[in-house]
């Protein structure tokens, strides 16, 4: 291509989304760059995200049905659509497993954020900041799944990991450089010298 003195510019533009020969479609740059943290928010993104919305826009509970069914829904909604751009590749990091562990860490944070909108929660002073670090201890989430009313929606989501053996089976869970490698597992020292 050339600009309007004549010189021959390259064009450095590139398409997000490409459909390749077999039909694939593959988006680039969003989905080949979810990394673990990246995924850990979005699991809980998708999961207590409505739930959020919701109560900010009502400024009130909603009925528990609803976030019963609402919650796990756009969890997995978003999963798949992460399988859909993403694909299965072994170099990915498994987006069922550590979206299952952003909603479990990060619920009690949401659930405080969702209980301000209602005149609780960040409202009642510094002591109800101890629900963000007690996220990291996962019983946690569960009591207060219970007093939120959003308990039999994390329940549904203890069937979530299996979507990793089901749909995933080349992603790791374990990053593929903390493994021991096999070439140092049952080798004794050959040297002689007992170090």
């Amino acid at each position: 291509m050339e600009n309007d003195e004549g010189l021959k510019v390259e064009e450095t533009t590139r398409p997000i989304i490409t459909v390749s020969g077999d039909r694939r479609t593959k988006m680039k740059g969003m989905t080949r760059r979810l990394t673990v943290p990246r995924l850990i928010l979005l699991g809980a993104m998708c999961f207590w995200g409505p739930e959020l919305l919701i109560y900010g826009w009502t400024q009130h509970e909603t009925n528990w049905t609803v976030i019963t069914y609402l919650l796990p829904s756009t969890l997995f909604a978003a999963y798949f659509l992460v399988l859909f751009f993403r694909g299965a590749r072994p170099e990915n990091p498994s987006a069922a497993i550590y979206m299952f562990v952003g909603l479990w860490l990060l619920g009690p944070t949401a659930i405080l954020l969702g209980s301000t909108f209602q005149g609780a929660g960040l409202y009642t002073g510094a002591d109800s900041l101890l629900a963000v670090p007690m996220g990291l201890f996962p019983p946690y989430t569960c009591i207060m799944t219970t007093y939120d009313g959003s308990l039999f929606a994390l329940l549904l989501t203890l069937l979530f990991p299996l979507c990793h053996p089901i749909f995933e089976q080349k992603s790791w869970i374990i990053p593929p450089w903390w493994r021991i490698s096999s070439r140092y597992v049952g080798k004794s020292d050959q040297s002689g010298t007992g170090r």
